[in-house]
């Protein structure tokens, strides 16, 4: 296991959650395909994208997590990070995670903790390929250029695949 890795996994829940809020931000900077999507078009680009890498789909609607679930899919998708070979990315996470933000107080609600997983690994995705919605109501998803250095489209959408698995009720 590797020192980042074992960094990762001991952060608590929130600590692990506001890390991917801000990794999420810092990628959001970098992605290919500037849209913002609502929570279901979330769920459906994301199932898109396991199909295009021979997943099965693995989001319904109505998947719900607890801090805790959430908060070990934040991990997962931290790890995921960590596995790129993407220097600015990586000393990103390493700032993060040498001085991880204080857990808050108060507990994440229910509402808020699918959202932070499903909004970074749509971000994460976004940084490497274009999505578009067709005329026929399904999603298009191309390559656009490299990101997450040395990873191809497989292995980042695998890895989504790991980080969405954790999540109960899919």
């Amino acid at each position: 296991m590797t020192n980042r890795t074992e960094q990762i996994l001991g952060l608590s829940p929130r600590q692990a959650l506001a890390i991917m809020q801000y990794m999420t931000a810092y990628l959001a900077e970098r992605r290919v395909d500037d849209q913002n999507f609502d929570p279901n078009q979330q769920i459906e680009v994301l199932n898109a994208a396991f199909k295009e890498a021979d997943y099965p789909p693995l989001l319904t609607p109505t998947v719900e997590a607890s801090e805790q679930e959430a908060g070990q899919a934040a991990q997962q998708f931290l790890i995921l990070l960590a596995e790129s070979g993407d220097d600015k990315l990586l000393a990103e996470l390493d700032g993060w995670l040498t001085d991880p933000p204080e857990a808050a107080i108060a507990a994440i609600p229910l509402v808020l903790a699918v959202p932070i997983v499903l909004t970074g690994c749509i971000v994460a995705l976004q940084t490497r390929v274009v999505i578009e919605r067709t005329e026929s109501g399904t999603w298009s998803i191309y390559i656009e250029k490299r990101s997450l250095e040395g990873k191809a489209l497989a292995e980042i959408v695998g890895g989504l695949f790991n980080v969405i698995k954790v999540l109960p009720g899919k």
